[in-house]
């Protein structure tokens, strides 16, 4: 994750990569399935608390094995 903070403002990146396992009932044998996403998240101090103010996904790629 990377964070930067200015003033009442924060913003973050968090990187994922997620490997997931799929049976193709066709062929009836398991295959990978990999997607990498970024979430962006822009935050806001308000009244002494932290607020989400924006969070977006962002698709990174995918791969299938």
């Amino acid at each position: 994750m990377l964070a930067a903070l200015t003033g009442d403002t924060a913003s973050t990146r968090s990187d994922v990569q997620a490997l997931n396992r799929l049976v193709q009932a066709e062929q009836g044998r398991p295959e990978r399935f990999t997607v990498g996403v970024s979430y962006h998240t822009i935050m806001r101090r308000i009244d002494g608390g932290w607020k989400i103010q924006r969070h977006e996904l962002q698709l990174r790629g995918t791969v299938v094995q």
